[in-house]
This record gives structure tokens, C-alpha cells and sequence, in this order.
């Protein structure tokens, strides 16, 4: 029994040995671009080396509401003068915010890891198609631009 025992042992002990071993993903900076541009003077400093995700999101009272803000806002991104194509694609899940008491919507896109010492520009523009309300307030429509230089230290 005590063979048995120490040959499944080791057994296991080789079978963990052969495991590959996942790289730790790099930690992540959220960048809010809308709440940059308003609220930071259209200018933010992050770490370097972090993952930089860029986001909106869109917060109405009903469901609806940010159905019809998903399907009549037209997103154009651009990161260091590149344009993100696809961006519908970046929409993320419907998600109730109980701190904004009302149904959300988040639009994320990956701009991957920037040194330290880096920065880039980031330029979001939300054309609405249509006037469109979020139950709290209507929003007419017209193209509002955001620019964000993010720089890393």
C-alpha cells in the first residue's frame, strides 16, 4: 500500500511539473475617455506598463432606453490616430448600476499595454442619429467629440 501510495505520488508530482504555467495578464487602467475629456481637463496620467482598457458607458432608466442608445449612437474611436473599427462590437452586456439607479450599458475596447514614459491620444466621437432620452434626460441629435491624452509615468 505504502508503494502504491508514493508512485501515485509521484505520479501527480510529475503530471504538476508538466502543467503549463500561465503568465500573470498585465494589471489594467481603466479609462473613463467622456469623463476624461469633461472632468480631467481632457488629460489623465496612469502607470506604465498596465493594460489601458478605454470605456463609456451609458446609463438610462429602462432597458429600452439604452437599446435605443446602442442602436442610435454611432461610435468613432481613434487611439494614436488610428481608427478602432467595428466598435459596435465593443458593447458589452446590459447590467442593472444600482449606484446609478438605472440600466447600463459599457463600451470597452483594449488599447493594450503602454510603457512608462508613453502617452497617446484618444479621440471618441458619439454621433447621435436621432434625439434620444435615458429617462432622465433628452439628448438631441449631433455628433459631441471627447479627446483624452493619456500619459504614463
Amino acid at each position: 500500500m505504502a508503494r502504491y501510495s508514493a508512485l501515485l505520488f509521484a505520479l501527480a508530482a510529475i503530471l504538476l511539473a508538466a502543467l503549463p504555467v500561465a503568465a500573470a495578464a498585465p494589471a489594467k487602467a481603466y479609462v473613463n475617455v467622456p469623463h476624461c475629456a469633461l472632468d480631467r481637463n481632457s488629460a489623465m496620467s496612469v502607470p506604465g506598463g498596465l493594460d489601458m482598457n478605454l470605456y463609456t458607458t451609458w446609463v438610462a432608466k429602462t432597458k429600452t432606453e439604452v437599446h435605443y442608445y446602442e442602436r442610435y449612437a454611432k461610435l468613432a474611436v481613434t487611439v494614436g490616430g488610428h481608427a478602432i473599427a467595428n466598435t459596435p462590437s465593443y458593447w458589452g452586456v446590459l447590467y442593472y448600476d444600482p449606484y446609478d439607479g438605472g440600466w447600463a450599458a459599457r463600451w470597452e475596447y483594449d488599447a493594450g499595454v503602454l510603457p512608462g514614459g508613453q502617452s497617446m491620444n484618444v479621440v471618441m466621437k458619439i454621433t447621435l442619429t436621432r434625439t434620444i432620452s435615458d429617462g432622465f434626460a433628452t439628448y438631441p441629435k449631433g455628433t459631441v467629440t471627447y479627446n483624452c491624452a493619456v500619459a504614463t509615468f
